[in-house]
């Protein structure tokens, strides 16, 4: 509901291009994470998922368990998130949008465990992958179009300071070597 009512909305008060132009600043590398997890997602798992969806078997259905097994590093870009993120949002008096993403990241974490413990010829595994895809799918759409203007009204130089000096603690994903 909070992303339905703040999408479309938050991005135009917003000038969220600025960031791209900023190379290591914390939004900068996240929303570079959400560029490689889709590139992961194109080149990797939709072709993996789409080869078990013509011909199910145990050898394809051992493939698409791999390639959604790499999808265990969104609990890094995740945990980021909500760590280092979501305080400062919730500092500003900014709690909705943080709480329902923290809710569905969790969602999310568990459809990827799901997924793992799910035999490789079960017939529920497409099933359980497209519902997975969907929802991260959708997450990066809430990150780049809600979360990001709102951590640039939210956050000050300073804590964008303090973000970039933990976030190697917590770790990074997708983003081409980094991790």
């Amino acid at each position: 509901i909070h992303a339905r009512v703040f999408e479309g909305q938050v991005e135009d008060t917003v000038n969220v291009q600025r960031i791209e132009d900023e190379w290591g600043h914390p939004l900068f590398v996240f929303r570079k994470e959400n560029e490689g997890l889709q590139s992961y997602l194109q080149n990797v798992v939709y072709p993996a998922r789409e080869a078990f969806r013509r011909m199910p078997s145990v050898e394809l259905g051992e493939a698409l368990l791999f390639a959604m097994s790499g999808l265990q590093k969104l609990d890094r870009h995740y945990a980021r998130k909500e760590n280092l993120f979501f305080p400062y949002l919730e500092k500003a008096g900014i709690t909705g949008p943080p709480q329902v993403m923290w809710g569905v990241d969790d969602e999310i974490r568990a459809m990827l465990k799901d997924i793992q413990s799910t035999e490789s010829g079960d017939h529920a595994l497409l099933d359980l992958v497209d519902s997975a895809l969907a929802e991260i799918t959708a997450m990066i759409k809430k990150e780049n179009e809600i979360l990001s203007p709102l951590l640039l009204q939210a956050v000050t130089h300073e804590d964008w300071l303090q973000i970039a000096e933990d976030s190697p603690a917590i770790g990074f994903a997708f983003n081409g070597g980094i991790e």
